[in-house]
Order: C-alpha cells, then structure tokens, then sequence
C-alpha cells in the first residue's frame, strides 16, 4: 500500500502537468502549420503555380478548431482600398502588405495592359535587388490569381488585387456590394438619368392625338408634363439651340438666293446674244429657274417645320444639373433607342428599366444583366494537344468551372440552404472561334450568367449548382446530341444565347481581341 500510494501522486502529478501545458502551450502548436504550409508553396503547391485555391494557407487551416480558423482568416484577408481604387498587397508570414506607391502604379499598368507579368525595379522588392522577383497574372483563371516570384529561387508568394469590392468567396452570396451601392444615393433614377432626354415642344406639336401616348402606362401626355414648361433652364437650351439652327437656315437661304439671282443673270446675258437658244415652247429656260425656286421653297418649308429634338442634342449639351431637375410626371426618350417614335412618363419607364433593365418597345438594352451564378467558384482555362472532332488543326481548350460548397443567397430559392461543391468542364477549338467564344464565356462567368443553384434534371436533386440558360460543349466529340463536337453551328447559336443576356462582342476589351488574334492567351506553360 505504501508502494501504491507514491505511483498513485506520480500519475495525478502527470495529468495534472499534461492538463497545465495543453492549456498554456496548446494554441502554440497550431501555427506550425503555418510554416507547413508555406513550405509547401515554396515547392510548387501553392496558387503560383495553378493548383488549389488562391488563399491556400486559410484552406489548410480547415482541420483546425472553428475559433482559431475564423481568426486566422480575417487576419490574412487582403486590405481594402480606402479611395476607392485598386490596391495591390503581397501576402507575407503576418499579412497582406500594401507595395509601395511606385510598385502600385507599375502593377496596375502591366494589369490594364493585359501583360503576363512584371519584373519589379523599383520598391523594395526591386530597388536594391532588381531583377530578382517577378509578379506572374495568371489570367487563364477567373477571379485572376496573382504570384510574386523568386527568379533564383522559385519561392512563390501570394498577391492580391482589390478595388473596394467584396468577392465574397467565403461560401456566402448575398451581394452586399450591390445592396450598398444602391443605397448610397437618394437620387431613384441615379442608374438611368443619364439616358432621359426630354420631349421638346416643337416635337409634340408636330404628334398627332393618338400619338401623345406613353408607351408603358396609356395615359395620354399633357402640355404641362413637358420639361420646357418645367424647367427653365433646359427651356433656355432648346431656345437657344433652336435660335441657332434658324439662323444657319437663314444664312443657308441667303446664299442661295444669291447664288440663284447670280445664275439668271448670266443666263439671260446668254439668252440675248442667241435669240435660237431656247426650243419652240420655252421648256429651256423654265427648267434653268424651276429648281431654284424649288430649293428656296424647300429651305422655307424646313424653317417652319424644324423640330429640333433632345434626342439630336449631345450628352455633353444637356448639364447634369438639367438632368437632375427631371422629375416623376416628365415626357422622356431613351437616348440609345435607335428610333425617336417612343415616349414614357419618366416613372413609367425607370420602373421597368430597374425590373428589365432594357426598352420595352425596341429592347434595346440599359443595364448589364447579372445573374445568381454562386460567388464561391473559379473558371480556369487549360490548352490541349488533342483537337475536337472536326477541328484537326488545332489544339483544344478546357475550361473549368471549381465551386466550393456554400449557402444560398436572396437571389435563390431557398436562400439559407446550404449547396455542395460543383466541377464541370466545357471545350473549344483553339481557334479564333473558339478563343473568342473563351473570352465571352469570361465576361459572362463576371456577371454569374452561367450557373445557378436549383434542381439538376439529371439527378432531380435539389439545391445543386445547375447549368443556366446558355449551352456548352461539354464533350469533345459526339456530335450535337451528346453535347459534343462537330456542329457546325454552334457558335453561332453560342453567340445568340449570350446576345440574349447583353453579353455581345461589343464587350471584349483590346486585351480580349489582341487575345483572340494572336493567341496571346496561354500563360505559365498551360498547354498540356
């Protein structure tokens, strides 16, 4: 017994030890990982060589307790531009760091300008060591990803672009960014004023009584819901410019009047010295003075008849402080509707741009169309040696589209339900065709045209990532039944489908077409 008892206070005296030390040198352990995980970006796994995600130090940490994940997290997210400007940062062992101010413009520049990379010579990264590290935008991936790497080394670190906005890629899709946006201002036409261009009254004069019409509600347009009878200053603009198109008429019609009394002179100066010059009936000299008579009663008819209109007027001529008088009850046309026969009551037609976001008598589009593709995804494009059926002269490139699980947004169904991960895959021909078709497919994939979250019609299961209303090829060969190459006609069909979504070839930057000519799109040895 007396053996016992010191073998019984060793063992408390143990796990007492064991519970002090997990308790003081517990939390200590954790951030070892910290330097597993840097280690392994240095070898070549990290985001600077296309594989895992951008973040990939948070990413390790998901073994960890929930409370020191979170933290960590929040310390390692990139800083915000306080101006409103982009901000580039380099993730360090304690941060995200800010470069200096030389640094920013340069790496900008080379972003805007759509360069691969950019050695830095200046900064403290290449002031003193030029030469010895390179910032690499991997833009084959969307959001892009950014590296700063060691020439001599190959030790690669992260960097990190923002501009004021949230990506929100921590698996939630409210668009809080949109929802500040709006409410910053208390101006409920903000988005649309700058496309009001009021009716003038010449031209509702000149309107017959079952044209005075608004083209949304029907009611008929009264004298007083004109903007010259509402403002004085624009009634001020429309005088003034309607003074001065009088006045080129005049001027207009003097000179030819001259020039017509010039040419009767010297015409009957011919006459008299050739007594045979004119037929037997007169026809000739009839038709030497009929057209000028003809073109002084045309300039007459055109001074009374002049309807100058805002809609010939430039932007830069009606001031913003014109535009912001507009009010609820003002007749109004849409500056880039290619026609001028349509009007609307002012709030008839700023509520339907903010549901449908285009005219509703020609459609002609106003507002860049987003949709509720989930914000936790990825768009990576990878170029192959094997070709599609039908395109044996050239290469192939994959595109695919990584989702994280998340929880849906106010813009799905069941918003608050959570969504499991998602990969799909879609080709194109390496050619002109196929990059262009890559780059439209970029600028859908920013406004989330693509997917959505709702019921898969293959699994009927609900609340998966679904493809939304625009096709892809996601099959190399098999023809159009199997979702697959050739089709002769898919491109065409391609393009038609995001036409329909106001995604057009209007929207490729000079980056994008310089891209699409000369296949400058493949980055960091991405053929495969």
């Amino acid at each position: 017994q007396q053996q016992q008892q010191p073998n019984a206070i060793l063992q408390t005296a143990h796990s007492a030890f064991q519970y002090v030390a997990q308790g003081i040198f517990g939390q200590q352990q954790q951030p070892a990982a910290k330097t597993h995980s840097h280690g392994h970006q240095a070898h070549g796994h990290g985001p600077a060589h296309g594989h895992g995600p951008a973040h990939g130090r948070v990413h390790n940490f998901q073994s960890q307790p929930q409370s020191f994940a979170a933290s960590y997290s929040s310390s390692y997210s990139p800083p915000q531009s306080k101006g409103g400007g982009a901000l580039w940062s380099w993730l360090d062992d304690d941060g995200y760091k800010p470069y200096d101010n030389d640094v920013q413009k340069a790496l900008e520049s080379a972003y805007q300008s759509g360069q691969p990379s950019l050695l830095l010579q200046v900064g403290h990264f290449g002031g003193h060591r030029k030469g010895r590290y390179t910032v690499q935008f991997n833009r084959a991936v969307q959001p892009m990803t950014c590296s700063q790497v060691n020439v001599q080394t190959n030790f690669a670190r992260t960097v990190c672009r923002t501009d004021g906005h949230n990506d929100n890629n921590d698996g939630s899709n409210d668009d809080k960014q949109g929802t500040a946006n709006a409410s910053s201002t208390n101006d409920k036409y903000g988005q649309w004023r700058k496309f009001f261009r009021p009716m003038s009254k010449r031209h509702f004069q000149t309107l017959k009584e079952d044209e005075k019409l608004c083209s949304i509600c029907f009611c008929e347009f009264e004298g007083k819901e004109l903007f010259e009878n509402q403002c004085a200053d624009f009634k001020q603009l429309m005088q003034t410019v309607n003074d001065a198109q009088t006045q080129q008429l005049q001027t207009t019609t003097t000179q030819q009047q001259h020039t017509t009394h010039t040419n009767t002179h010297n015409h009957n100066n011919h006459n008299s010295n050739d007594g045979n010059s004119m037929d037997d009936d007169g026809d000739s000299e009839m038709q030497s003075t009929a057209p000028s008579n003809q073109s002084t009663e045309d300039n007459k008819e055109n001074m009374a008849s002049s309807t100058t209109d805002t809609n010939e007027l430039k932007q830069s001529d009606i001031s913003e402080n014109i535009l912001q008088q507009i009010g609820d009850e003002t007749i109004i046309h849409l500056s880039q509707c290619a026609n001028d026969d349509h009007y609307f009551h002012t709030e008839c037609i700023a509520r339907w741009l903010d549901e449908k976001g285009k005219c509703c008598h020609c459609q002609r589009r106003y507002a860049v169309e987003t949709g509720s593709q989930p914000l936790t995804g990825q768009l990576t494009a990878r170029y192959m040696n094997e070709a599609c059926a039908g395109y044996q002269n050239c290469g192939t490139i994959r595109v695919t589209f990584q989702f994280n699980g998340g929880i849906q947004g106010q813009e799905h169904y069941h918003p608050g339900a959570p969504y499991p991960g998602e990969c799909r895959e879609a080709f194109f021909p390496d050619n002109m065709a196929g990059r262009e078709a890559l780059e439209l497919t970029k600028i859908a994939w920013q406004r989330r045209l693509i997917f959505t979250v709702g019921k898969s019609l293959t699994t009927q299961r609900e609340n998966v990532i679904v493809w939304a209303s625009i096709h892809f090829k996601t099959r190399m060969n098999g023809g159009q039944q199997r979702h697959g190459y050739p089709d002769e006609t898919y491109f065409d069909r391609f393009k038609e489908e995001l036409k329909a979504k106001g995604v057009t070839v209007q929207d490729l930057d000079q980056n994008a077409q310089h891209r699409i000519q000369h296949a400058t799109g493949r980055q960091n040895n991405m053929y495969m």
